[in-house]
């Protein structure tokens, strides 16, 4: 219980199911109990840091789906400025060929 708080939310997690797993050992769940950290308070914290593990893991597939999001859309809009310069390279090759024709708009 001295030891710092990991800055890593796994291993916070982990080192926290550990010290609730050793608190509620015979010796030390009667001492807990005695200072307020009876069964049910126990079973409250693991509730809390079952939660944060859902939650952080949520968090973090979120996380990967907007960077795959993100890089779908990049490889989509890259996609998408070729074919546009391959349009207006086709289109400037047909108003050469053929003085005639009026430009489109904004071209």
């Amino acid at each position: 219980l001295d030891a710092p708080m990991p800055d890593d939310v796994t291993i916070f997690v982990d080192r926290s199911r550990d010290v609730l797993a050793a608190a509620r050992q015979d010796g030390r769940a009667v001492r807990l109990a005695a200072g307020g950290y009876d069964s049910q308070r126990l079973d409250a914290l693991e509730a809390l840091i079952d939660a944060l593990d859902l939650l952080y893991r949520a968090r973090r597939q979120a996380h990967r789906a907007a960077v795959d999001a993100t890089t779908a859309r990049n490889a989509a809009v890259g996609d998408l400025r070729t074919a546009m310069r391959q349009l207006r390279v086709e289109v400037a090759a047909l108003l050469r060929a053929h003085p005639e024709v009026n430009p489109p708009a904004d071209f």
